[in-house]
């Protein structure tokens, strides 16, 4: 498994915003699911003390080709992407995920990559051009109802990299959320200062 800190703080933002914003219905679509796991995921980062940039929907060109992508939020280290993640809200019904899939493939390669902040308007430096760690986490989280889906094939699913967050909603009961970050203990904090930096 690759990116421990990351992952757990990925898993304990996911966990936050199933209990304290989906079951309080501040959840109502897909770009309200990105903001309160965006909100949750930067307190996680404060609360350990490293330093990231969050992307939420950037429009991204990847490789020689140029081929762009928009997924729904990347994380950045000082320098390199160290997670990229597709979300899905159809909290009656089931995610169609293969484009989000699809997405998540095309970062699989460790390649370079450009954020681009086409509407930004200020001072004339560039944006600079970032690698995807070969050790990215490639993340699919969805709120929906029915069986857990299973991605045997997922990028990232055969080198560790792969991450499933699930909140699996039904009629008069909470979401069962997976995994669970009671289990994963994703809170506690490191003393070793060197993970905290590399993670």
């Amino acid at each position: 498994m690759t990116r421990g800190l990351i992952r757990r703080q990925l898993v304990a933002a996911w966990q936050t915003t199933i209990d304290e914003r989906y079951q309080r219905r501040l959840v109502n679509s897909e770009r309200g699911l990105q903001v309160h796991f965006c909100s949750a995921l930067l307190a996680q980062f404060k609360q350990h003390e490293v330093d990231r940039l969050v992307f939420v929907e950037p429009r991204v060109s990847l490789g020689a080709d140029g081929d762009v992508r928009y997924p729904d939020l990347v994380v950045c280290n000082r320098r390199s992407v160290i997670a990229v993640i597709e979300l899905k809200f159809v909290p009656r019904g089931r995610p169609d995920s293969r484009k989000d899939l699809e997405t998540l493939g095309h970062f699989a390669s460790g390649s370079e990559i450009e954020v681009a902040s086409e509407r930004y308007l200020g001072d004339s430096r560039e944006d600079p051009k970032r690698t995807v760690a070969k050790d990215a986490v490639l993340v699919w989280g969805g709120i929906y109802t029915g069986d857990r889906l299973a991605f045997n094939d997922a990028p990232g699913s055969h080198d560790g990299r792969f991450l499933q967050l699930d909140a699996l909603t039904a009629d008069g009961r909470a979401p069962t959320v997976h995994p669970n970050a009671a289990n994963s203990r994703p809170g506690r904090r490191l003393r070793d200062a060197s993970e905290r930096a590399s993670s």
